[in-house]
């Protein structure tokens, strides 16, 4: 799997991505789950960061569809 189709932090394949202010895209759960039990800021910039700044990233979630559709051994549900 490419790994700009990869969150950064868990190296999965996304599932409901979201980009920060930064630039930087991550898993939704795994990104809030930082900035609940961590702090509220970007673990990768360390810059501040709250829940309400991130979008969902929409375009990485299509290439991960569009990919998924050509190789669907990459990846299973639980």
């Amino acid at each position: 799997v490419p790994d700009y189709l990869c969150c950064q932090i868990t190296f999965e394949i996304f599932r409901d991505p979201v980009i920060t202010p930064s630039g930087i895209t991550y898993e939704r759960s795994i990104i809030l789950e930082h900035l609940c039990k961590v702090g509220n800021f970007d673990p990768v910039t360390r810059e501040p960061l709250k829940e309400h700044q991130l979008v969902p990233n929409l375009a990485i979630k299509e290439a991960v569809q569009a990919y998924l559709k050509n190789h669907s051994w990459a990846y299973k549900l639980n």
